[in-house]
């Protein structure tokens, strides 16, 4: 089951039984039949439901005769009961104090960066609104609280909203009141000294799993549990907000989530080279001829939008080298003009992509279906490095830009999909900056070199939480490092959808990081580098 949103901020282990009562228990998305206020109350009239958690008025509205769909004819108000916190049942017609806890209405916010100034224009014109617009079938043709002009409903405000009306509250915490804030913390409560791991797809939610079990059945604590999100920036976000602990992250979000989110790197991936780091390339099929000063019109295969090997270093190193230029802070633009066609998983979504500005042709040659078509998670087939191999591979692109072990790792992988499973490394060879091509791999045919993916956690914790995180990690790779045998393997990804879940495969320890502990200490020289050329005219 794809996870919908409203599921991928919960730290829960999500179960179909959360989907089961659904119209639709296959998709069970927001706009279920059985979704909403009135949908919860018509999952309560029409399936062998129990209860509904809906407010009082719902069932008013809906009854009596005030609601004249099918589901709701007949109903009354007084086959209805609320159930109160003392243990005793109400009727829903009783004015009594009988809930669980007071709801805040909705509200129209803005940023605490606002001046006063600022604030008392916005309400200004919004009680103009409200004066103008705020009757339903008003004369000056728009009803701000009527959305059935567009076929759907609490569009901008609640279709039920008769007026707004200016706050005192000068903090989300006084609006939204003591007994709120309490069930919302209960909602992200684990027991103490739990750590939560970010995941982005349900191949790393159920790997993850794996794991928390596997630690679990040998005693390594803390306690691990899984934090479903859609794509590392949620878990970022996650992490700065106290809702998840521990991410794994690659040397371009690593940037962005210390800069922007107050990230720390914990433990670095060693590939075997012993320093916690690998080099980006350029790989293209042996049958050509061109170099890499020969790229402009050609087809590209990256690993993701913002990732580092990538897309941070190759654009970074065609930038500083004077094969692309940046205009009018439009990196994405500059970078969907000088390839024909690419694959950049992630740069067409909202998150990468906020203003539409993005080019199309950056996601032309994506094979995911539907949704999933150019999504930064594995549920695009060429998102990260084997799949932006595989995107060359297959042929879509003339240029993969990845490290120097993704052709190794995919000719002879541990579990061979179609694609992979008759490659020869013969067939395939390195971009070198000088303008030379290499078959065989050397540091000096790289774009260039940059730090392993790390674990990552918030700076707010403490020396002692950080040296627990270590020490669990430490003692699962001491017991679950092994490519071999049966048991659960902490750096290999065979038995679940997808690859390079959690950490990458090619992983052979993890590194404590030392005092290479922030986020510019972590990453490598040319990393830097590349990601300045990069953002400096953005």
């Amino acid at each position: 089951m794809k996870l919908e949103p409203w599921m991928q901020h919960q730290p829960v282990l999500m179960s179909v039984t959360c989907c089961a009562l659904c119209e639709s228990p296959a998709s069970c998305s927001r706009y279920d039949g059985y979704a909403s206020y009135v949908g919860a109350l018509r999952c309560l009239v029409e399936t062998d439901a129990d209860v509904a958690f809906i407010k009082k008025e719902t069932v008013l509205e809906n009854t009596d005769g005030n609601n004249p769909d099918s589901w709701a004819s007949g109903l009354k108000s007084e086959d209805f009961e609320i159930l109160c916190k003392d243990g005793t049942r109400r009727a829903i017609t009783e004015d009594a104090d009988c809930h669980l806890a007071p709801s805040p209405s909705h509200a129209v916010v803005t940023s605490s960066s606002k001046s006063d100034e600022d604030i008392t224009s916005y309400v200004s014109l919004l009680e103009r609104a409200v004066e103008l617009f705020g009757v339903d079938g008003n004369s000056n043709g728009f009803s701000l609280f009527d959305s059935a002009t567009w076929s759907e409903a609490d569009l901008l405000f609640k279709d039920t909203t008769e007026t707004l009306g200016a706050l005192n509250s000068d903090s989300y915490q006084e609006f939204l009141g003591e007994e709120y804030i309490e069930s919302l913390d209960g909602l992200m409560a684990c027991p103490d000294g739990t750590l939560r791991f970010c995941t982005i797809s349900d191949g790393e939610q159920e790997k993850c799993l794996a794991m928390m079990d596997n630690f679990s059945m040998v005693n390594i604590s803390p306690t691990l549990s899984c934090f479903p999100a859609s794509s590392h920036l949620d878990c970022m976000i996650a992490i700065a907000d106290g809702n998840a602990d521990l991410v794994t992250l690659d040397g371009g979000d690593i940037y962005q989530a210390g800069k922007k989110y107050g990230l720390v790197p914990v433990m670095g991936e060693d590939y075997g080279t012993g320093d916690a780091s690998y080099w980006a390339v350029a790989v293209v099929k042996s049958d050509t001829s061109f170099t890499i000063n020969d790229l402009k019109g050609k087809k590209s295969c990256h690993t993701g939008i913002m990732k580092t090997s990538g897309w941070i270093v190759p654009v970074g190193f065609l930038v500083e080298n004077g094969h692309l230029t940046i205009e009018n802070c439009d990196g994405a633009a500059a970078v969907g003009e000088y390839f024909e066609q690419s694959c950049a998983p992630g740069a067409l979504s909202e998150k990468y992509n906020p203003y539409s500005t993005n080019p199309e042709s950056l996601c032309d040659l994506c094979v995911g279906e539907g949704d999933d078509n150019c999504v930064r998670n594995d549920h695009e087939p060429y998102y990260d490095y084997s799949g932006a191999f595989r995107c060359l591979v297959e042929g879509a692109g003339d240029v993969a830009f990845v490290k120097q072990v993704t052709v190794d790792d995919n000719i002879n992988p541990s579990n061979p999909a179609e694609w992979n499973e008759n490659l020869s490394k013969s067939d395939y060879s390195f971009l070198c900056p000088d303008g030379s091509r290499q078959q065989d791999w050397t540091m000096e045919c790289s774009l260039g070199k940059v730090s392993s993916h790390a674990l990552m956690t918030s700076a707010e914790k403490t020396q002692g939480e950080i040296e627990e995180i270590i020490a669990v990690f430490t003692a699962g790779q001491n017991r679950y490092g092994s490519d071999t045998g049966d048991d659960f393997k902490l750096f290999d990804s065979q038995d679940y959808e997808g690859s390079d879940l959690l950490f990458k495969d090619s992983t052979n320890t993890l590194q404590d990081v030392g005092n290479k502990d922030t986020y510019d200490n972590g990453s490598a020289k040319s990393t830097s580098t590349d990601w300045k050329a990069w953002t400096r005219s953005l």
